[in-house]
């Protein structure tokens, strides 16, 4: 079954919940206090998302630290190394 079509410019339909997801518990807030609580909430969820997209971002192999340690070099290794073929 596909989804149907949505004409352009149209806006779609918005998933309506039967409870809200905010409820003020005590007082009577205007939609300036309002709009304020939502905004905190919204930012410190996206600073949230943000910090856990850097914990899980994979490191460059050029930054990793074992990268810049010496390794051994087997002996004849240096002159191997220069010679052409």
């Amino acid at each position: 079954m596909t989804a149907p079509a949505v004409a352009a410019g149209a806006v779609p339909a918005v998933d309506v919940r039967e409870e809200p997801l905010l409820r003020v518990v005590h007082g009577r807030p205007d939609d300036d206090e309002l709009a304020a609580v939502v905004c905190s909430l919204l930012l410190q969820r996206a600073a949230l998302a943000r910090a856990t997209a850097e914990r899980n971002r994979r490191s460059s192999l050029w930054a990793t630290p074992a990268r810049v340690i010496a390794r051994p070099v087997s002996p004849g290794g240096w002159r191997g190394s220069a010679s052409p073929w």
